[in-house]
């Protein structure tokens, strides 16, 4: 009896302490990727962010004037839809007070922000964190550019939030920290991200691209408001702006092509491009064109703002432009890139 007492001792104690190792709870599921197994090495990344690519609006399939790449220009003075009741909501002065602003987008944020959070303790060298690194905070830095292009102040995030992180219920931070955190964050990227990923990716040049259009934005905007700093902003802009046309000395002759060409890889001064694929990722700007485009016009104030072939514009040129009593004089001598936009009353060679 008392041997059966200490087997069944000993069993007990063999059980109770494998109850105490809780290791097997750490195992993972095979056929699903979560944070700890998906942020390992240079090719897990390289898959995840290719999802951070669709922050570059483009055509949709089932395309609309609702789509963002048409809303910027028919929401501005550029352009004139004639169908009633359609009329652009600012210019118009209809627009409404709502809860639901898309543009204010944190959930991109996050998106990024995961990635960033698990750079150092993944299983690449130095230079492979640097690189992605360098990738992520390009994608932030964009979408932050845009929201601050909207909003102002706006609430600078710099890791991934959890449900009790108190940032969630935080005030916005300065336009100030968040414009200085951008560029920064796009500098960084500029001395360190790779060249590895291949073509139509995140490069130095199409860092620099975004140094020089976030730069030249942020900078005017603090001349004309009073602000400080505008200087360090447009100066960086000059710079950057230097280093692409270092390597992008010229553009496609043909302007037109870069709206109606299937691809444009290898046209030269393409930098970065959406690519359209039979099946795979397509759009309905064609059908939209044929059908809709009868009642969607270009204002006056559309084409004042092309330059004059001596490159300055129609308000301050003193000799190029014909002026506003009659078409003829408004089209003579203006960019060429204006009669492929708005069809000119005559031939023009």
């Amino acid at each position: 009896m008392k041997k059966y007492i200490l087997g069944t001792g000993i069993s007990l104690c063999l059980l109770m302490s494998s109850c105490l190792n809780d290791s097997f709870l750490e195992v993972y599921p095979k056929g699903q990727q979560t944070e700890a197994t998906v942020f390992t090495t240079y090719d897990n990344f390289k898959t995840y962010a290719w999802g951070l690519y669709n922050v570059f609006f483009g055509y949709t399939y089932d395309t609309g004037q609702t789509d963002e790449i048409f809303r910027g220009d028919f929401e501005s003075d550029n352009m004139i839809k004639g169908l009633s009741g359609y009329e652009g909501q600012w210019a118009y002065q209809k627009a409404k007070a709502t809860d639901e602003v898309k543009e204010w987008d944190y959930d991109y944020i996050r998106r990024v922000n995961l990635m960033l959070d698990n750079i150092d303790g993944s299983q690449m060298n130095d230079t492979e964190k640097e690189h992605w690194r360098s990738v992520g905070y390009f994608f932030r830095s964009y979408k932050y550019f845009q929201m601050l292009s909207r909003f102002g102040d706006i609430p600078w995030v710099e890791n991934a939030l959890k449900e009790d992180s108190p940032e969630l219920y935080g005030k916005r931070d300065s336009r100030d920290l968040v414009a200085s955190n951008i560029l920064s964050n796009l500098k960084y990227a500029e001395t360190h991200i790779g060249a590895d990923d291949g073509k139509n990716t995140i490069g130095i040049s199409v860092v620099q691209a975004l140094i020089s259009r976030f730069a030249l934005f942020e900078g005017t905007w603090r001349k004309y408001h009073g602000l400080s700093d505008a200087e360090t902003y447009l100066k960086e802009c000059v710079r950057a702006s230097e280093e692409v046309l270092k390597v992008y000395p010229n553009v496609h002759p043909r302007y037109d092509e870069l709206f109606n060409s299937e691809s444009l890889d290898g046209v030269t001064g393409i930098i970065l491009y959406k690519a359209y694929e039979t099946g795979q990722l397509m759009h309905g700007l064609t059908r939209m064109v044929r059908t809709g485009e009868s009642y969607i016009e270009a204002t006056k104030d559309a084409v004042d703002s092309y330059l004059c072939t001596d490159g300055r514009p129609v308000s301050t040129t003193t000799s190029r432009y014909g002026g506003d009593k009659e078409i003829y004089g408004q089209f003579r001598d203006r960019d060429y890139r204006l009669y492929l936009t708005i069809c000119p009353p005559y031939m023009v060679k």
